[in-house]
Formats: C-alpha cells, sequence, structure tokens
C-alpha cells in the first residue's frame, strides 16, 4: 500500500504540472466560453475532429496543445451546433466551471427539446429580394443563435446584397422562425449602407453584437466593423442610418454605429473574407487581389488596427488570394490559396518577418484555387479543392497536406482525383469546398466519408483509404444533372446531423434532373450510413444556384431548423406581407425538413 503522504506529494505535483501547462494558455482561460452559437464561412472550413481523450493527452505530453484545442470557443460552437459531446478539462481544479457544455450523449439529450419526426422534403420559409445585385458564389451567409436549446426570435442571419452604392451593404433578418416567432416574419433586424458593397461573406463576433465583413469601394477594400442595433429596420435600397466613427472611438460608440479600416496599400479585394481568431489578441486576417494577407487586432474588444510591423501584411502571392484559414492546433499556421494555382503557409507569431512556404502548382485552368482549404486543427490536416489539376488528365482532386510540413509539393501527403469527363470547358471548372459526413466528426480523422462536388457530380471520398500516402478509389456518389459541365456548377456543401439524418446540401447552376427540381436546384442527400452511391432526397428551384449555405442548430419547434443561402441569380421573392417582394437575388430562409 503506498502511503497517504506519498500520494499526496504525487497529487500536488500533478496538479502544479497540470497548472503550469494550463498557464500556458491564460487567453483561453480568461476568454468568456461561448454561450450563443455563430455559423458563417469560417466555421466550416475550421474544424475539429474528435480529440484525444484528456488522460491520453496527458501521456502522450501533449495536454497543452490538447487543452488549447477543447477550450477553443471555435470547437465548442462545432459541437453544441452538432449536438455532439464535448470534452473539457476536469484535471485543473482552478479552472473555471464549465456550464451548459454536455459531456455526453445521455446529456445532450436531455438538454435538447424532443425533435420532431422529420419529413424529407424541402421547403422555402422565406424569401426577400436583395434586388438585381451579384453577390460571390462563395458567400456565406452569417448566422447567430442565442441560446443553445432553444429558437429565440431574436436570433438573426446576416447577408450581403451586393448592392451598389447607397444601397444597404449589409442586410440581417430577425424574427426569422415561421410558426414559432409571431408579427412579420421574417423582420429587417437592420440594413446599413457602410460606404461601399459587400460581395463576401461576414463574420460575427462571439456575443453576437458585431459583425465584420470586407466592402469595396472604387475598387478599394476596407474591413468594416459594425455594431448593430437589432431594431434598426430599413431595406436594400432604403437603409436605416449607422454612425461612422474612427477607430479609436469605435470601442466606445452606441449602436448603431461603425468604423472602416483601408487594407494597407489600398488593395482591392473580390474573393477573400475575413477569419477571426477567436483568442490571440483579438485577432482577424483577411487577404487580397495582389497577394498579400493583412493582420488586423484589438477586432471587437479593443481598438482595432491593422499590423504593419514584423512582416506584416505578409506578400504570399502577386494574384488573387482565398479567405485566409488559421490552424489553432499545433502548427499555429495561416493557409491561403490563390488564383495562380498555389497553395501557402505563414506563419503568425514569433518572427520579425513572416515565413512563407508555397506548394508547386496545383490548378492549371482559368479559375485558379477559389476556396480556401479546410484545416482540421485535431489531425492536423490540411484539404484542398482544385478544379482543374495540372495532371495529364486535368481532373478535380481533393489534396491533402500535413500542416505542420512544408508544403512544397503538390499533391500533400495524398490525393483524391474527380474526374471531370463529360465538362464542355473543363479548363473553366471551379471545385468549391466539399464537406465530411457526421462519421468523420465523430471519429478520430480517419473514418466516415469526404464529399465533393464538380459540374453536378457528386463524389464521395472513403476516409479510410486517405491515409499514409495512399490514394483512395472515389465513388461517384450520385449525378444531378442531364449535362455535365461547367454551366451545372456546385455550389459549397454544407453537412449538417440532426441526431437522425445526417443532411448534405448544394446546389447545381444549371441542368438539375434529379427529384424534386430541374434546372437551377437546390439539392440535399441524406448519407447516414451512406453505401457508395446514394439519391436526392428532395430538390428546390434556386435561380443561378446558391451561394454557400449556413445552418441553426437542430431545435424542435414549428419553422427551426433551417438552412439560409442567396440565390445567384433573380427570381421571385415571396417577401414578408410589406417589404421584399418583387424580382431579384433572394435572401433564402429554407427547411432542413418540412415543418
Amino acid at each position: 500500500m503506498i502511503p497517504a503522504r506519498i500520494l499526496r506529494r504525487k497529487s500536488s505535483m500533478l496538479t502544479l504540472a497540470l497548472t503550469s501547462i494550463v498557464a500556458a494558455t491564460t487567453p483561453l482561460c480568461a476568454q468568456e466560453l461561448p454561450r450563443g452559437i455563430v455559423d458563417d464561412w469560417s466555421h466550416h472550413h475550421a474544424i475539429f475532429s474528435t480529440p484525444a481523450k484528456e488522460l491520453d493527452a496527458l501521456k502522450s505530453g501533449h495536454y497543452s496543445d490538447w487543452y488549447k484545442l477543447v477550450t477553443n470557443p471555435r470547437y465548442i460552437m462545432q459541437q453544441k451546433r452538432r449536438n455532439a459531446p464535448i470534452m473539457q478539462p476536469t484535471l485543473v481544479a482552478p479552472m473555471r466551471a464549465v456550464t451548459d457544455l454536455p459531456v455526453n450523449r445521455r446529456q445532450v439529450s436531455a438538454r435538447i427539446p424532443s425533435r420532431r419526426r422529420p419529413r424529407p422534403n424541402l421547403q422555402k420559409d422565406w424569401s426577400m429580394n436583395n434586388g438585381a445585385s451579384a453577390i460571390a458564389a462563395n458567400a456565406f451567409p452569417a448566422k447567430y443563435q442565442f441560446s443553445t436549446t432553444a429558437a429565440s426570435c431574436s436570433d438573426y442571419v446576416v447577408y450581403p446584397t451586393g448592392s451598389g452604392p447607397g444601397n444597404a451593404t449589409v442586410i440581417a433578418y430577425s424574427n426569422i422562425y415561421a410558426g414559432t416567432c409571431t408579427g412579420t416574419v421574417p423582420t429587417v433586424a437592420w440594413a446599413y449602407n457602410t460606404g461601399g458593397t459587400s460581395t463576401l461573406s461576414p463574420v460575427i463576433s462571439q456575443d453576437g453584437t458585431q459583425v465584420a465583413y470586407i466592402q469595396t469601394a472604387s475598387n478599394v477594400a476596407s474591413l468594416v466593423l459594425l455594431k448593430p442595433l437589432l431594431t434598426s429596420g430599413g431595406t436594400v435600397t432604403t437603409p436605416a442610418a449607422a454612425t461612422l466613427q474612427s477607430a479609436a472611438n469605435y470601442p466606445s460608440c452606441t449602436a448603431p454605429c461603425y468604423t472602416t479600416l483601408t487594407l494597407n496599400g489600398s488593395p482591392n479585394d473580390t474573393n477573400s473574407s475575413p477569419f477571426y481568431v477567436y483568442y490571440s489578441n483579438d485577432t482577424m486576417y483577411v487577404g487580397d487581389d495582389s497577394g498579400k494577407v493583412h493582420k488586423f487586432t484589438g477586432v471587437f474588444t479593443a481598438t482595432p488596427a491593422e499590423v504593419t510591423t514584423g512582416g506584416w501584411p505578409v506578400t504570399a502571392s502577386t494574384t488573387i488570394l482565398t479567405s485566409p484559414v488559421f490552424d489553432s492546433g499545433t502548427s499555429q499556421l495561416l493557409f491561403v490559396g490563390d488564383s495562380g494555382g498555389y497553395l501557402h503557409s505563414i506563419t503568425t507569431t514569433g518572427t520579425t518577418s513572416q515565413t512563407v512556404l508555397t506548394s508547386n502548382r496545383m490548378v492549371c485552368g482559368t479559375s485558379g484555387m477559389v476556396d480556401p482549404p479546410i484545416v482540421d486543427s485535431t489531425t492536423e490536416n490540411v484539404y484542398v479543392f482544385v478544379g482543374y489539376g495540372c495532371d495529364t488528365n486535368h481532373n478535380s482532386y481533393v489534396n491533402r497536406f500535413a500542416a505542420g510540413t512544408a508544403i512544397t509539393n503538390t499533391y500533400g501527403q495524398n490525393y483524391a482525383s474527380f474526374a471531370n469527363s463529360g465538362a464542355t470547358n473543363p479548363a473553366a471548372t471551379n471545385l468549391h469546398t466539399g464537406t465530411f459526413d457526421n462519421t468523420y466528426y465523430s471519429g478520430t480523422g480517419n473514418t466516415g466519408f469526404l464529399y465533393g462536388c464538380v459540374n453536378g457530380v457528386l463524389y464521395q471520398v472513403p476516409m479510410s483509404g486517405l491515409s499514409g500516402t495512399t490514394n483512395p478509389t472515389v465513388n461517384k456518389y450520385n449525378t444531378m444533372v442531364n449535362t455535365v459541365g461547367t454551366a451545372s456548377a456546385c455550389s459549397p456543401i454544407t453537412e449538417f446531423y440532426n441526431g437522425t439524418h445526417d443532411w448534405l446540401f448544394m446546389s447545381v447552376a444549371a441542368n438539375g434532373s434529379a427529384t424534386g427540381c430541374t434546372g437551377a436546384c437546390l439539392y440535399n442527400f441524406n448519407v447516414q450510413g451512406a453505401g457508395t452511391t446514394g439519391n436526392v432526397t428532395d430538390g428546390i428551384a434556386a435561380a443561378g444556384g446558391t451561394s454557400g449555405i449556413s445552418i441553426d442548430n437542430s431545435l424542435s419547434g414549428a419553422g427551426e431548423s433551417q438552412i439560409y443561402y442567396s440565390t445567384l441569380s433573380s427570381q421571385t421573392c415571396a417577401g414578408n406581407g410589406t417589404t421584399g417582394s418583387g424580382s431579384g437575388t433572394c435572401a433564402v430562409q429554407t427547411s432542413q425538413s418540412a415543418p
């Protein structure tokens, strides 16, 4: 038997060791853990498969990395959004108590209201007219949900309008749940003209009180930071007033107010949305059309400013950049692609001139790389989607790179090939970002499937085959169109597991021929327990296809559990009975499954 004094000594040593480890991550401890849920573009690209168990991380000597990961607000919001278990530190007593964070599926099911039995068909709940405007095909609306277990009629969703001078730059809708919220559904929460045009994805602060986005005016891009007032109202053509403030005055201004920070060097930005880091000095990164990556600090909680020392802004390329994605895992690198077809990794700390590593050219078509990579900060893997490869057959690919190693080769650790056969103009093929299924998220990064959509064809990649240096056999899961080609371009794919069904949502820009819709259509699939082929569950018309698709949590009330997107071409928008009707590009809310 071990004497009690020795046990006490060992326990004290363990506590001291763990406290020292956690002390290195004070910015994470000091930050309030999220109570609401954000879903914007970045949460589709910065992801987490299941982390190691706490004791395993301790035994392997990686407890500090594990602690950073499981206390990361992005990880916590992902798990809340998926109604999934949330690993949390238990070995260090001084850590702030984590409430409202389920730790096993029994607790999850006890806290989430019982779900309605879903029916498979899509149903448009509302559509609001944004005018004859245009947004980027890879832009996502941004959704804020105040509660993790119930819908609030104060929840809101922000859309870029793509409208020109004098019109609203961005618009947000609240009172969004038909059947749960009373009165006008939806209500325009606010619509502001901040002096430019926004066609890219907005992002929302952790507490839901601020919004950031890129706007352009006279081909010069600015980062806009906005404190909206949910009762401002307005429309796309008659926006409400918001007060322009200097960056120094912005932190203390009273909503509605905003500030603009012109990107250093006055470049344009037509493809890069801002990426927000929820810790590390309140930092935000964004790329531009000249190939530079910009860093801003003090964005939502202090005095915002662009960093122009220590090598910032960083020259990654000489061509148009994608949105950057920060790896909050071990590497702490920033990953960004460009229109020339190259992937770059950028150091973010510790040097006076940031290091940039660049892959060989991956895309040889006319569009280059249009979407940012997916970064799994648990496995430290980076997934890059390219539409017209530089190989002999010029197929589309998803390439996997290890985050912490040099990315000097063309295809990374390994790759999966999507044939472009039948495409009328394969050189113009864009491959927007795909997604993983629930089996991948609930596993350790080598189970389940990855899905990619090219020219109207949905492909399935078995993750068990995408390991080491193995290149897996790719399954042609479904052909959604009657004519495969660049005219049938696919949107980015969004996945959501609601506890019963594992939904995939995506659109085709033309030639749709699957269940529920023909022509330009939004389709969904249930891939729960998927085989190597599958069928569309239902479809709904979406002129020109859709933008990126944001999503709710899984909720039980009438008109809840929705998806949000913009149509890329004009169609008839129903409006709310007062405003928002007529022909134009539509801001849309559609049910995941009919209420």
